[in-house]
């Protein structure tokens, strides 16, 4: 794949939705980024601080990052489910990991 198709991609897919939840909440949250795996405190204490329940449009899901929310979703069965017919199925680009 030349250079310039996977510039687009990478912006198309990864990019963009980033993009989104940085404007809207702040801080994004790539999990797969070469940032992320080496030091992800910083990433998370953001998160705690601007975004503790965050919407991630990059892995279609949520982050919870406060002891007390996780403890609260995990003690509500009721609204809250591991079923993963409720869930969607996230395939990342191969590119996720360069943004």
């Amino acid at each position: 794949m030349n250079r310039i198709m996977r510039a687009l991609l990478r912006t198309v897919l990864v990019q963009l939705p980033l993009a989104r939840e940085r404007m809207e909440s702040g801080v994004a949250y790539n999990p797969l980024s070469t940032k992320m795996h080496s030091d992800p405190y910083p990433i998370y204490r953001k998160l705690r601080e601007k975004s503790p329940i965050h919407r991630s449009r990059l892995i279609n899901g949520w982050i919870l990052t406060r002891h007390r929310d996780v403890d609260a979703v995990l003690r509500d069965s009721k609204r809250f489910s591991n079923d993963e017919r409720n869930g969607t199925n996230v395939q990342f680009s191969p590119y996720a990991d360069e943004a």
